[in-house]
């Protein structure tokens, strides 16, 4: 009988050690100076554009493509690369980034084969994302003004 008491209160211990709840890290908001740069930077038109092709490979290595997908492209900047690389360490984040990067964040849909464009891109550093399959993809592109640049955003 005793063992058998020892036994279950070992188990609840184990298994509150394993329900520990990580609390969120806060990352503070965009310094207004990065902000106010930024919308000057963004109101003119650019002649660049990102295209490429979304997809995701299982572990079975199966190929998804992304198919009608979301897809979101923000600029990169010290604010949303704090984010980044806190999302990549496996950090807790609030869900949500600084509201005003709403503003700068640009959205389109990939095709069924997974193919997808951003058209009058300023010249810049930016963040593309989206899901495949339940999966959260996001990479890092560089855009020179006036070139198309492609890319593949993919988990290889």
């Amino acid at each position: 009988m005793a063992v058998r008491r020892f036994t279950a209160a070992f188990l609840v211990l184990i298994l509150a050690g394993c329900a520990t709840n990580t609390p969120e890290k806060p990352i503070s908001p965009m310094p207004e100076a990065e902000y106010a740069q930024l919308m000057v930077a963004q109101a003119t038109a650019g002649v660049g554009s990102i295209s490429g092709k979304l997809y995701f490979t299982d572990r079975r290595g199966r190929v998804v493509q992304g198919n009608n997908s979301n897809m979101l492209m923000w600029p990169a900047t010290p604010y949303t690369e704090k984010r980044q690389q806190a999302e990549r360490a496996g950090i807790r984040l609030p869900d949500r980034m600084d509201p005003r990067i709403d503003k700068l964040t640009r959205r389109t849909f990939s095709t069924s084969t997974g193919e997808f464009k951003f058209d009058a891109v300023p010249a810049g550093t930016y963040f593309v994302w989206s899901y495949v399959d339940m999966n959260s993809i996001v990479r890092r592109v560089v855009v020179q003004e006036g070139q198309e640049t492609t890319m593949f955003l993919t988990n290889d």
